[in-house]
């Protein structure tokens, strides 16, 4: 299970919804906006009825990471920004892990590896590992376009227990 920043993560889902639903602001300058006012309904098939309800995106986030967090299967969570950040070092400790070896020549995939209606870019191809450094490398732009009150909902709303498992934290000053 690939484990992503609950504040990326929200701006992720305003570019591509996947089956989620919740109100956007069309005057707002960002999306989530506000955070509080983003109650989320999920389709998890579509044009069957087994849809959830959460009170709001960052509880959608915990409610689904949770799930994994808390099972009491075999899984391997990772998260997103190490392996965007430290790939080589974080695919070896996943293939140690599995029980498998790294080959010796690694081969770092730089290019956008989705591609067609739903996930952006121009062509409708997503973006590559670029442009994904560039979003996600300033913690700066992680809280940008955030308000105070958007953050402090996203604080309260967010299991505390993923947040410290995968080092999420908020930062004061935000």
């Amino acid at each position: 299970v690939v484990v992503k920043d609950p504040l990326t993560w929200m701006h992720s889902m305003c570019r591509t919804m996947y089956n989620a639903n919740f109100p956007r602001n069309e005057l707002a300058q960002c999306c989530p906006h506000p955070v509080t006012a983003t109650p989320t309904s999920v389709m998890w098939l579509p044009g069957e009825m087994n849809i959830t309800h959460h009170a709001t995106l960052p509880h959608l986030w915990s409610e689904w990471y949770a799930q994994y967090f808390d099972s009491p299967r075999a899984r391997l969570m990772v998260r997103y920004e190490d392996l965007l950040f430290r790939t080589q070092d974080t695919v070896a400790e996943i293939c140690a892990c599995v029980g498998g070896t790294m080959t010796e020549e690694f081969d770092r995939v730089d290019r956008a590896i989705k591609w067609g209606a739903g996930h952006g870019g121009a062509g409708l191809q997503g973006s590559g590992r670029v442009d994904a450094l560039r979003k996600f490398a300033s913690e700066e732009k992680r809280y940008e376009l955030y308000t105070a009150r958007d953050l402090d909902h996203a604080r309260a709303a967010v299991d505390r227990r993923l947040v410290d498992a995968f080092d999420y934290g908020f930062s004061s000053s935000s």
